[in-house]
């Protein structure tokens, strides 16, 4: 079976202001009669879903709590876990997207590529909105497009001496001289080399104001392979890495976070007197939300330049954390971890360096020596005792995991190579003494900054 390429994507955004009048007038009926057809094809296939009770159990209290309860009081959790759903099924997408393209076709003006752009934009709508429904996100609410949009195929492209043509009709297009624009160079920097056809480009959207262009290139390519590797595990005020060349390090988020905790009682004081001035305190906390973006992303390129300083050449290697997943009753906790730029920062370092993601799956309580699921202390900075007699740091023996799992030498099972085990065995021996002592605190506790 042939394997499917895949592409590392970068978004520029350009504003339409070069367009004559009347190319922007067709750029705003374009748009709408896109947004209008997306909107009746998630309409129709709405119509055209099955809904099915099941049963499904929900764990109230984690089994740890439960075993230590009373046998008349867990068989009554037990009994009221079990709640009755009614979960959408999709019909089945050729059919459905074949009798509606045949549908639409007949009464659209445009090329018929934006008909099939529309039904793909329609089922990837609702195929996201059934996952989150499924998963307690979402409501029995159609959704429904809002911020109007047209997207062009690659097939509707071309590009010639710096002249970048969108197909609307047959043998009709809009032109965008963007020679001597902002992103060029940095396009330039991500592909290598200058942008000579429409082969460089993926999908372009328009927008009633704006242009977004991307550009790919070929992701085995650009890999980590055949260069150094630090790994970076994600906490609260810090990412805590670690490299066989380089050691164990620590680059503090601090400042960042304190941003956003400053601007978040700013603002709150600011909403509290929207019933006397609405007017002037709605424009404050806009100014806030403004600041506080600006300054966030200023820290974050700061941090990421300092990291590019360090460690040169490297390929950095995050876990993929979620921060839906990590929420809890705590209404402190959640406060903490939904202020922190994890995503956004590897994100950053991701424009100037090749980076990529692993599972956090197992990162923290699994021995790095003879993999056994060791139980984590609650504490942060905390020392973690494997019946294998190593004793490591909580943050970095995350790290060091997740270094394993970049080069693949993680503790997976039985059926492992000898001379990976061996070569795991061999790293562990090594930073045995490192792996005990603490890092270096990256600052105060998250929650005395919100006293």
């Amino acid at each position: 079976m042939r394997r499917k390429v895949q592409y590392d994507v970068r978004a520029y955004v350009t504003p339409l202001r070069r367009l004559v009048e009347t190319e922007r007038v067709e750029v705003v009926d374009l748009v709408s009669a896109y947004t209008s057809v997306v909107n009746e094809v998630v309409a129709a296939i709405w119509e055209m879903i099955h809904w099915s009770a099941r049963w499904e159990h929900r764990r109230i209290v984690s089994n740890e709590t439960l075993g230590k309860l009373p046998s008349e009081v867990r068989r009554l959790l037990e009994q009221r876990s079990w709640v009755k759903r009614t979960i959408p099924q999709l019909p089945r997408r050729k059919d459905a997207l074949k009798t509606l393209r045949n549908q639409f076709i007949e009464s659209w003006t445009y090329s018929k590529h934006f008909v099939d752009g529309a039904l793909k934009d329609a089922w990837s709508i609702l195929t996201s909105w059934r996952s989150n429904y499924i998963r307690g996100v979402r409501k029995r609410r159609k959704p429904l497009v809002r911020r109007r949009f047209a997207r062009f195929k690659t097939t509707m492209l071309s590009w010639k001496d710096g002249v970048l043509k969108l197909s609307v009709r047959p043998r009709h297009f809009i032109c965008f001289d963007v020679r001597g624009l902002w992103w060029l160079p940095r396009a330039k920097e991500f592909l290598g080399y200058n942008i000579t056809n429409k082969g460089d480009f993926g999908e372009v959207l328009i927008t009633e104001d704006r242009l977004i262009v991307t550009v790919r290139r070929k992701r085995h390519q650009h890999s980590c392979a055949g260069r150094p590797v630090v790994a970076w595990d994600n906490n609260l005020l810090s990412v805590d890495g670690f490299s066989p060349s380089s050691g164990f390090d620590r680059v503090s988020l601090k400042d960042a976070y304190t941003l956003h905790v400053t601007y978040g009682n700013k603002r709150r004081r600011a909403q509290q007197r929207l019933s006397k001035k609405k007017r002037v305190y709605s424009r404050l906390v806009e100014k806030y939300l403004g600041r506080e973006r600006n300054r966030v992303a200023g820290e974050l390129h700061r941090i990421v330049k300092e990291i590019l300083r360090k460690y040169e050449g490297y390929g950095h290697v995050f876990e993929n954390t979620r921060k839906r997943g990590m929420f809890s009753r705590s209404r402190i906790r959640n406060r903490e971890i939904s202020l922190v730029d994890w995503r956004r920062l590897s994100g950053i370092l991701g424009y100037k360096a090749t980076t990529s993601r692993v599972s956090a799956w197992g990162t923290t309580m699994t021995c790095p020596k003879c993999g056994a699921k060791n139980i984590v202390p609650p504490t942060v900075e905390a020392q973690i005792s494997c019946g294998c007699g190593l004793v490591r740091d909580r943050q970095r023996g995350a790290a060091f995991n997740i270094w394993l799992k970049a080069v693949g030498l993680f503790p997976r099972g039985k059926r492992v190579r000898r001379s990976r085990v061996l070569r795991r065995l061999q790293l562990v021996e090594q930073w045995k003494e490192e792996l005990r002592k603490p890092l270096a605190s990256a600052g105060v506790t998250a929650s005395a900054l919100h006293r």
